[in-house]
């Protein structure tokens, strides 16, 4: 019996192995677009700038708090759409392998402000921002770009629902901005 479990304890040390190699994929380059990032601005400020039509009330500074970044960053950032259905971490993973991090909000909102028709293009998410439902403490959205009709619409996607298909594109900036 014991030999039986030591088999078995290897084989699902091996297993796990490789199941964590396969988990970094290999992301498409994307779009590159020069962008400055003011940490200082509102997202309140930067919601009126953007001129969305449509809008998610619960996207504030109070469920999107800015701890991260300060002062003015002079960039590129990128639009990486997706070729298959990815999950949000094996997406960060990705990004990582090539020295970038998921936009934050105030970046999607820049980039919005900055590239107002690429969003009648694609589905643009910013997943280095995520909010919990304070409903039930396990839900999280992540906001996003979209267009309706021919508006620019700000909204919130649930992460649950399975994974990002080919259908999103994902902004991304320099792992090297806090």
């Amino acid at each position: 019996m014991h030999r039986v479990r030591s088999v078995l304890f290897v084989l699902f040390a091996v297993f796990g192995q490789l199941v964590g190699a396969a988990q970094i994929i290999e992301l498409p380059r994307g779009k590159e677009f020069p962008l400055t990032i003011d940490y200082s601005r509102s997202v309140e400020g930067l919601i009126v700038a953007g001129k969305f039509k449509i809008g998610h009330p619960s996207i504030t500074s109070v469920n999107f708090p800015e701890t991260n970044g300060t002062g003015i960053w002079r960039t590129s950032v990128r639009v990486v759409c997706l070729e298959q259905r990815l999950g949000t971490d094996q997406i960060s993973q990705g990004l990582k392998a090539h020295g970038q991090r998921p936009a934050r909000l105030k970046e999607l909102l820049m980039f919005a402000i900055a590239y107002p028709d690429e969003q009648h293009h694609h589905r643009i998410v910013a997943l280095g921002s995520l909010m919990l439902d304070d409903r039930n403490g396990m839900d999280m959205y992540a906001p996003y770009l979209s267009e309706y009709g021919v508006w620019h619409m700000l909204d919130l996607y649930w992460v649950g629902y399975g994974g990002w298909g080919n259908d999103w594109c994902v902004l991304a900036v320099p792992a090297n901005i806090p």
